[in-house]
């Protein structure tokens, strides 16, 4: 379909990730998961409740934790999802003096530079509640 032609969401939560695309286009969440949608560029609020949201340098709990956000950060979503291990992953920026947890020192810092990772944004539709729902657009 031309890119300016719109697409219904059933078609748009595929199995693989949809990487990037144009600003304000809408990402929606994975099939099988809690339903998320986010804009391109867009912002987001984390709002997990059970401990920090944690930022992977790749979108699966297998890999490295690059620093963790507290809830209220508003982060930047860039692309996603990435529906690795049945969970929407999505792809967001942090900015440059926003306060975030080291797992490894256990200690805060702020980020000295923009950073970017992957993070884990809803379980499945199954965990419908407060603790699946990590991220939340700010409109």
């Amino acid at each position: 379909a031309p890119a300016n032609q719109p697409v219904d969401a059933e078609t748009s939560q595929k199995d693989q990730p949809v990487i990037a695309g144009e600003t304000g286009e809408i990402l929606y969440s994975c099939k099988g998961t809690m339903p998320q949608e986010f804009r391109v560029n867009g912002k987001a609020k984390v709002t997990t409740e059970q401990d920090r949201l944690i930022v992977r340098s790749s979108p699966s709990t297998d890999y490295v934790q690059q620093f963790r956000l507290y809830t209220g950060t508003i982060v930047t979503v860039l692309s996603g999802p990435d529906c690795t291990g049945g969970t929407s992953w999505w792809y967001i920026n942090v900015t440059k003096g926003t306060e975030v947890f080291n797992p490894v020192n256990n200690q805060n810092y702020l980020l000295p530079s923009d950073s970017e990772g992957w993070v884990r944004g809803a379980l499945g539709e199954w965990r419908n509640d407060s603790e699946a729902d990590h991220l939340r657009p700010v409109e």
